[in-house]
């Protein structure tokens, strides 16, 4: 009588016991995390004075067909001098009629929700931010990790953003002269770490 290779059982069972076996069921919606995250920043004066800065009110969440927004709140921009904060929310950010910036994304549910916890993902996303009421669209080369309480989100690398192609090169220019800089470079580079949790 033929009797079957041990490897060819081992691996029939295997099968079996993977097809048996209960997957995690992905969570409705993710939040943000907002005390493990951070949105930064770095911008560059008098063609080589560089001075990071960041902001301190973020929310967001991630539903589950993989809709992605994150709010900002731009009066939260800390760039540790007080004047420069206020001058900043001011002339460039316009707080008072643009009080938050906004930041959205299709994410593949799919892909993140195969995620095995330990397991990174690098992929690029296209997102649309929203500064001052002018929207743009951006990539960004990040890291996606799953832990066994949630997924965090971080940039490879900075997303360099442009004042300008936002209608706020003049707003730039202001702060230079009310500043007394020779030159203040209008685009600035942004980095995130984000942490989700599920909902």
């Amino acid at each position: 009588m033929f009797k079957p290779p041990v490897s060819i059982i081992a691996l029939i069972l295997m099968s079996t016991l993977a097809a048996c076996a209960p997957r995690a069921q992905a969570p409705d919606s993710w939040t943000l995390v907002s005390d493990a995250s951070a949105i930064s920043f770095v911008t560059v004066k008098n063609g080589d004075v560089i001075e990071a800065h960041h902001f301190t009110d973020l929310s967001g969440t991630v539903s589950s067909d993989g809709a992605a927004q994150l709010t900002i709140q731009s009066a939260s921009l800390e760039t540790y001098i007080d004047i420069r904060n206020e001058r900043v929310r001011d002339i460039l950010l316009q707080v008072t009629q643009f009080p938050i910036i906004e930041v959205s994304a299709n994410l593949d549910a799919g892909e993140f929700g195969a995620l095995l916890p330990g397991a990174p993902l690098r992929t690029e996303i296209e997102m649309l931010v929203t500064i001052a009421g002018t929207t743009r669209s951006l990539y960004a080369d990040v890291l996606v990790t799953r832990g066994d309480d949630g997924v965090s989100v971080a940039t490879l690398e900075p997303v360099i953003v442009d004042m300008r192609d936002y209608g706020l090169g003049d707003a730039v220019e202001a702060l230079r002269a009310i500043a007394n800089l020779d030159a203040i470079t209008p685009a600035i580079a942004v980095s995130a770490r984000l942490a989700f949790e599920p909902t």
